[in-house]
């Protein structure tokens, strides 16, 4: 991880990212020397120990146990503890005393504070309303850090399109959490009589009423809250600066006082912990735009999970993209993400499979999340989910499309930690996300990434050193992704690795195909790469570059990514399965 994004030309590709975040606070170190971090996942409840080791923070031990919120159990806190209990038998080290968290008073005993990321609970459902479509960014940019669903009005559903997804809604029987009221910016367009009949429509066809958030002037607010006359409501004003960060804060506390309140036995774990609890999001937002600004790289955080999958895209200075599917998953989301998709989608990253096949697979993972892949087929299926999931957060009009060159491209979440062969998860990042341009591959061995999130609030200096030495330690090495149109099979670029030793080693790379060039873990080269005209390397059609100073390999040395953009698969099965082959083999292990 030390070496991430060293020696790649900073593309820019004149992208405009307007979306401030919300996700990113200033980070104080407390010098804490233990911390606990917990995630309670849909599936799985997992705890990770981190303490001092030789005077720097390392993972001690890690931990996880099935998820216990649902039937029978019905109380989240016992799955928690059973984690934690691992922790204590894997260690020595004791962390809880009739239920309750050991903090550290004594030394060796107990730790010094306690984190907690979670994605279960289900997604705070808003509905949005008004004719204000001025405050459609601000809104994106808020709801991207609350594991939420948003589902437009009607009359907002043109304006909304870019922002929100046209099938992001919930069953007619599912009541909205929030209802978000887009006002005026200035009295000339204002309508607040129009705005108090949505406010009154929403709360008489719902029950039990949602909480009303108002974003516009004075004037509306009264003329809104005067027809509702008792019922909860929330301003914020027009009149002053509207920060994302101030509608993030309010629907995180809503987020806490509905659905988390809902969760049994969250209340005993949430009580561990003087922080408030973050959401996956934004979890991942705050340590991706941490490690953004540490390393001074473009980095793309990934998180493929069962019910929800999270795209995060930070620079070293500038704003932070959150794009997040809070149900297409690859297990309870599974189902949402095949309506989204169509059965096609996935079944095309499949070596054989029809309509009925994919239908049956799918429901199966949603009714036994747990269920680990027993087979190769199995282990395909999931992988082939998660190239969907992924397609669905990253390709146009994506929030993440927008941001560009990406120097580091980080994947999170069981399906990628779990693959048989690193070359499977290469591939599956490749596929899924497409990048353009130069960009370095790295997963999160640990799983820990979103965790550290949390850990990076209390004390920077551990997440980074976590993170340097126990979870972004899998370097898969970087990727180079051709773009432009060429006939297939026809030359498109030349690499040329000059190692330190004197040695070369030249390679011609056909348009089609997928290789590697031979830079192995440790070992460092300099890399030239001479496109064909109308191929890009990231820099221009034709355009040549020389990554000096020299570049380290990784477990599959340099890839040369020559399948174009977008990646066109053949209609034929026969000869789709046998390209799939064809990749894999070509990434695999030699």
């Amino acid at each position: 991880m030390g070496a991430i994004g060293a020696g790649i030309p900073i593309i820019e590709d004149g992208a405009d990212v307007v979306h401030g975040s919300p996700a990113v606070r200033a980070i104080v170190s407390h010098t804490a020397q233990s911390l606990l971090l917990i995630e309670c996942g849909t599936v799985w409840t997992r705890a990770w120990l981190l303490g001092q080791v030789e005077g720097r923070s390392r993972l001690l031990a890690a931990a996880q146990a099935i998820t216990t919120s649902y039937p029978p159990r019905m109380d989240c806190a016992v799955g928690v503890g059973e984690a934690v209990s691992a922790l204590e038998v894997i260690t020595g080290q004791k962390l809880l005393t009739d239920g309750q968290v050991l903090l550290a008073k004594d030394r060796g005993h107990g730790i010094d504070g306690v984190t907690i990321t979670l994605s279960m609970g289900g997604p705070l459902r808003i509905l949005l309303g008004g004719f204000g479509i001025d405050w459609l960014p601000l809104v994106a940019s808020a709801t991207a850090v609350v594991t939420s669903v948003v589902r437009p009005q009607p009359a907002l559903i043109s304006e909304a399109r870019a922002w929100f997804a046209p099938d992001t809604g919930w069953s007619p029987q599912l009541a909205p959490h929030v209802y978000i009221l887009l006002g005026s910016s200035s009295e000339a367009a204002s309508r607040p009589e129009k705005l108090a009949e949505c406010a009154a429509t929403v709360i008489a066809s719902n029950d039990p009423p949602p909480h009303i958030i108002l974003i516009g002037l004075p004037s509306e607010a009264a003329a809104v809250q005067t027809r509702i006359r008792h019922h909860a409501m929330t301003t914020i004003s027009a009149d002053t600066a509207v920060s994302p960060a101030v509608l993030a804060a309010l629907l995180g506390q809503i987020y806490a006082e509905t659905v988390l309140a809902e969760i049994p036995g969250f209340s005993t774990v949430r009580a561990w912990t003087g922080n408030a609890p973050l959401s996956t999001p934004n979890a991942l937002g705050r340590v991706t735009h941490f490690l953004a600004q540490r390393y001074n790289a473009r980095i793309l955080t990934v998180d493929i999970g069962a019910t929800c999958t999270t795209g995060v895209a930070a620079a070293p200075q500038g704003d932070v993209i959150i794009a997040h599917e809070a149900l297409l998953g690859v297990r309870q989301g599974a189902g949402a993400l095949l309506r989204r998709a169509g059965h096609e989608a996935v079944a095309h990253w499949l070596l054989s499979a029809d309509e009925e096949t994919v239908r049956e697979a799918t429901l199966e993972r949603m009714l036994h999340p747990a269920m680990l892949p027993a087979t190769p087929v199995d282990l395909a299926f999931d992988q082939a989910l998660a190239r969907v999931a992924l397609r669905c957060i990253s390709a146009p009009p994506s929030k993440i499309a927008q941001f560009g060159q990406l120097d580091v491209i980080i994947g999170t979440g069981g399906v990628l930690r779990h693959t048989a062969r690193v070359a499977e998860a290469a591939l599956l990042l490749l596929d899924g996300l497409q990048p353009t341009g130069i960009s370095s591959l790295v997963i999160d061995a640990a799983g820990i990434l979103g965790a550290l999130g949390g850990a990076a609030l209390m004390d920077g200096q551990i997440a980074a050193d976590v993170a340097d030495s126990d979870g972004l330690i899998t370097q898969l090495g970087y990727c180079v992704s051709l773009s432009g149109s060429l006939p297939p099979g026809q030359p498109a670029l030349q690499a040329i690795l000059e190692f330190t030793d004197g040695r070369q080693y030249s390679a011609r790379i056909l348009t089609g195909t997928i290789e590697r060039l031979p830079l192995g873990a440790g070992q460092r080269a300099t890399l030239t790469l001479i496109p064909a005209a109308g191929v890009d390397i990231g820099l221009g059609p034709g355009q040549r570059a020389t990554l000096d100073p020299p570049i380290e390999g990784g477990r599959l040395g340099v890839i040369i990514d020559a399948r174009g953009r977008p990646i066109v698969l053949p209609e034929d099965p026969s000869r789709r399965a046998a390209m799939l082959r064809q990749w894999q083999v070509a990434l695999e292990d030699h």
